[in-house]
């Protein structure tokens, strides 16, 4: 007697179903996390052209009061002019991405704005760094002087309204950043040539908080929403040179 085992097919158009919702959810999610991420390089590169436009644009510019009685420039006393002009000139190139106070430090964006006088002494090996202005140990910070009203004031003395990028109604009560270039701080110090002559710096610094856009729980869950960005730019200052600075 011969016995045939008939083979039962199977219908694999339901297995073929599965693997392609499988891999289709996986194509989602990457297509979403490139989207999500173009959106954060976008703010990336807004933000950090705005500390490079405003250093550039306060790089040949005097932070420091000129007194007309002694004919000497007065280092000791911040010119608001030079620190708000670099801030607002930052806030402007960044538009539209705009700048966000908060109460919440962790998701308050800030711009910082430092002077140094570097010299380095060779009898001691030592760098002498001196930090403008000194009444901001941490740094010229845009929230600090909007809350103290020096903001206001300065575009009030011009004649003109607070720009637009600057109006955010959260100002007032925003949380400051600090500068993470204390004169003190080998992150300053390892970006100095001992063998360079006494030279003046600016450094600009941006803090901004980017708020996703998709706000997917699959990246919400594992990534930090706002993601903090911090971008600077380091450029000369002439008129910060540990020399005396001629009389005008």
């Amino acid at each position: 007697m011969k016995l045939f085992v008939l083979g039962k097919k199977g219908n694999r158009s339901g297995q073929s179903f599965t693997e392609l919702s499988l891999v289709l959810l996986i194509l989602a999610l990457i297509l979403a996390g490139v989207v999500e991420y173009g959106f954060m390089l976008n703010s990336y590169l807004h933000v950090l052209d705005g500390a490079r436009e405003g250093a550039r644009f306060s790089s040949n510019s005097n932070p420091f009061t000129f007194n007309d009685v002694s004919q000497a420039y007065e280092y000791d006393n911040p010119e608001q002019r030079f620190y708000i002009s670099t801030a607002a000139e930052v806030a402007s190139v960044m538009d539209p991405i705009a700048l966000r106070p908060s109460s919440d430090p962790t998701k308050s964006d800030d711009v910082v704005v430092s002077v140094y006088s570097v010299t380095y002494l060779h009898d001691t090996s030592q760098w002498s760094i001196v930090q403008y202005p000194s009444q901001d140990p941490h740094g010229w910070s845009l929230c600090t002087h909007y809350k103290n009203g020096n903001v206001a004031t300065f575009f009030a003395l011009k004649g003109v309204p607070i720009p637009l990028y600057l109006r955010d109604v959260n100002w007032p009560s925003c949380s400051p950043q600090q500068t993470k270039f204390s004169s003190s701080s080998s992150l300053l110090q390892s970006r100095l040539d001992p063998n360079a002559p006494a030279t003046g710096m600016l450094i600009v610094e941006v803090y901004y908080h980017y708020s996703q856009v998709m706000k997917l729980p699959v990246f919400t869950s594992i990534i930090p929403d706002p993601i903090p960005i911090h971008t600077y730019t380091i450029m000369p200052l002439s008129a910060a040179e540990a020399t005396p600075t001629p009389s005008p």
